[in-house]
C-alpha cells in the first residue's frame, strides 16, 4: 500500500510540473521521469534493452497519456550497478 501511495504522489507531483502549477524545484531531481529516448541516452542502450529491463523487473515503467517514462533513480541504481 506504502509503494502504491509513493507512486500516486509522485505522478501527481509530476502532473502538476508539467502544468506548471509548481515548480521543478520542489520535485527532487532524482525523481524525474525521462522519457524512452532520454533514457536510451542516459543508459546508453537501445529500446529493446530498456524493454528487456522491464520484463526483467530490474526497471518500473510510468506510463501517462499514452506515453512512457522511466525514473531517473531507477536508471541510477542501473548505471551504477552495470547495465549488464
Amino acid at each position: 500500500m506504502d509503494e502504491l501511495k509513493g507512486r500516486l504522489e509522485f505522478l501527481i507531483a509530476f502532473v502538476l510540473e508539467k502544468f506548471g502549477l509548481i515548480e521543478v524545484d520542489k520535485i527532487a531531481q532524482e525523481d524525474r521521469l525521462l522519457t524512452v529516448a532520454e533514457a536510451e541516452e542516459y543508459l546508453k542502450i537501445t529500446e529493446r534493452s530498456l524493454r528487456r529491463y522491464r520484463k526483467q523487473g530490474r526497471i518500473n515503467v510510468y506510463p501517462i497519456g499514452g506515453y512512457v517514462y522511466y525514473r531517473l533513480s531507477e536508471l541510477l541504481n542501473i548505471k551504477r550497478n552495470g547495465n549488464k
